[in-house]
């Protein structure tokens, strides 16, 4: 058992400095409470939002229709609201910005819901959709439509798109297997090896690839498209972890009925009222019919989309599904493969997919360390958590074939495996 410890700690402890990002600074709760109780609050008189909005925009990232509101309509006030972002579990890193506290990072989906929902932003259920005929199960094209409302009253219209075309042979899979033989060409095992030897293994991989994003495609198309219209706000795709220590102040008009004449407050009371009951659909009645959908174009005719932005995550529960397509690629029990190799001579394991996280998507073999150590630690938690036993074995298998591909690339040895475990492989 002293032996097991003494190789799994290493593995743990170069797991926990490598995959978080940068801490934030001392005194970083000061500064959000400050902010916090600069920026929070219902404002009626035309003064009042003024001098929020000019706070706001001063201490956090401003998220509003407008940065000055000279006058509001009857019955209406301004609603500012922080959002807060965890730098350490709501952001991932932009490839090629820096390291460290100099490095870049993206919002996820989970703020960007977050600022969307706190703007009093909805989106259209008639227009948000696949506007594609379907006829196609690896050809998406998703609208996202939502609504914002000005502070004069008027609605503003948020919109964005994504197409994801993984049809067998789009631009988007040649780049995934071009992406692949970049990578392959990096590792010294692979030098040797001939130019239709590295473009077979890295057409293999690519294909794992896609029959991740094949497997929850409309997901993808869906989320994405949600994102782009959300930073149509206003909202940039990086930030540093210095400017994400401020919050973002989303500020939306709220027809709150506040008025100084008792005959307007009556009236705003009813038309609340009525608003609570539904008594809209009962006056206007159903809405229209959706327009039908169109067909997807030829192969290759598609408007040419990065197949991932890079700037957000997928709305994909994030844990290994209990499916059986996501588990094909994990071809035999952790026993019976642990000093296997596949064809391209990289250990049993390294082709399985990596179900979330920033690489999602990419084979573990082609995925960087940060986004493999990153994607361990999560699944070292969810391995100890009674809520997701349903899913213990397959992220315990995914775990260890990830651990073996990291101890493969720090040149470690693995621990024997008739080695007894240690209390650190169970929680306590």
């Amino acid at each position: 058992m002293m032996s097991t410890t003494s190789t799994r700690a290493p593995q743990t402890q170069a797991r926990t400095t490598q995959q978080r990002p940068p801490a934030q600074r001392p005194g970083a709760s000061l500064a959000r409470a400050q902010s916090d109780a600069a920026v929070r609050g219902t404002f009626h008189l035309p003064e009042q939002v003024e001098d929020a909005l000019r706070k706001a925009q001063e201490r956090c990232h401003l998220v509003a229709p407008a940065t000055t509101a000279s006058a509001l309509p009857a019955g209406c006030s301004v609603a500012i609201s922080p959002v807060f972002v965890d730098v350490a579990t709501e952001t991932y890193g932009i490839p090629g910005s820096g390291d460290d506290g100099g490095g870049k990072r993206g919002l996820g989906k989970s703020v960007l819901d977050r600022i969307f929902a706190a703007v009093g932003g909805s989106w259209d259920p008639q227009q948000t959709r696949r506007i594609d005929d379907g006829s196609d199960p690896y050809f998406v094209h998703y609208q996202a439509v939502g609504h914002v409302r000005n502070f004069d009253g008027s609605v503003r219209v948020v919109k964005g798109e994504k197409i994801v075309d993984v049809r067998e042979g789009s631009p988007a899979i040649q780049d995934l297997v071009s992406v692949s033989l970049a990578k392959l060409r990096k590792f010294a095992e692979h030098k040797n090896k001939s130019e239709s030897e590295l473009r077979r293994v890295a057409r293999e991989r690519a294909e794992n690839q896609v029959r991740g994003i094949r497997l929850h495609i409309l997901g993808h198309a869906e989320s994405k498209a949600k994102n782009r219209a959300i930073r149509s706000l206003g909202i940039r795709t990086s930030y540093t972890v210095e400017e994400l220590q401020k919050p973002f102040a989303a500020a939306r008009p709220m027809f709150t009925g506040h008025s100084d004449d008792p005959e307007l407050r009556r009236m705003f009371a009813q038309r609340i009222a009525d608003t609570f009951l539904g008594t809209t659909t009962a006056l206007y009645g159903a809405p229209a019919a959706l327009p039908p959908g169109s067909p997807p174009p030829p192969v290759g005719m598609a408007r040419r989309d990065a197949l991932d932005d890079g700037f957000d995550e997928d709305a994909i529960d994030t844990h290994v599904v209990d499916d059986a397509p996501s588990r094909a690629t994990s071809r035999a029990p952790q026993d019976e493969r642990a000093d296997e190799t596949d064809d391209a001579g990289e250990p049993a394991g390294s082709s399985m997919i990596l179900p979330f996280g920033r690489a999602k998507g990419t084979t573990i073999g082609t995925a960087d360390d940060e986004d493999l150590e990153w994607v361990a630690n999560a699944l070292a938690r969810m391995v100890e958590d009674p809520q997701k036993s349903r899913f213990r074995d397959d992220n315990q298998r995914l775990l260890d074939a990830i651990d073996r591909e990291l101890a493969r690339r720090r040149g470690e040895e693995e621990p024997p495996e008739d080695a007894p475990p240690s209390d650190d492989d169970y929680p306590t």
